[in-house]
């Protein structure tokens, strides 16, 4: 008997794993208006305000500026359905943080389907999206430079 729950727990916990595995979406992000081949983007997704308003990502990617084309990089990440903040930084010399001149930010920066219009920056719900697995939905990040 002992066995039998064992391995209906084991069975149980094999399911729930692959629900969880087939529940993500590939995300495809297009990031565009990036000025150079130089270092990398820095990549990282907020789940909500606090996590953005607190600079503690539940997901962050360095990815290579290696397929760049035309100013234009695309990749795809793996998300669960839900609300999510998308940030951008084109981190030209690899030095993992935004570096600023006497102000502004000398490097790109931009947000998920929001582009900064003005000098403050924007909020979770200005570039919070919703995906859902069976959408067709490409994020598309233009970056900001000053």
């Amino acid at each position: 008997m002992k066995k039998f729950f064992c391995v209906l727990l084991l069975l149980t916990a094999l399911v729930y794993s692959r629900v969880e595995l087939f529940s993500q979406a590939k995300v495809p992000i297009k990031i565009t208006g990036i000025r150079s081949n130089l270092g990398s983007i820095r990549l990282a997704v907020y789940q909500n305000r606090q996590q953005y308003e607190n600079n503690k990502p539940s997901l962050k990617r360095i990815i290579p500026k290696a397929t760049l084309r035309n100013g234009t990089l695309s990749v795809d990440v793996d998300l669960e359905d839900g609300v999510y903040g998308i940030a951008i930084l084109d981190d030209e010399n690899d030095n993992g943080k935004m570096d600023y001149g006497l102000v502004l930010p000398s490097e790109g920066f931009g947000f998920s389907n929001y582009y900064l219009t003005s000098l403050s920056q924007p909020s979770f719900e200005n570039f919070k999206i919703q995906i859902k697995k069976d959408d067709l939905l490409t994020v598309v990040v233009k970056m900001k430079y000053f």
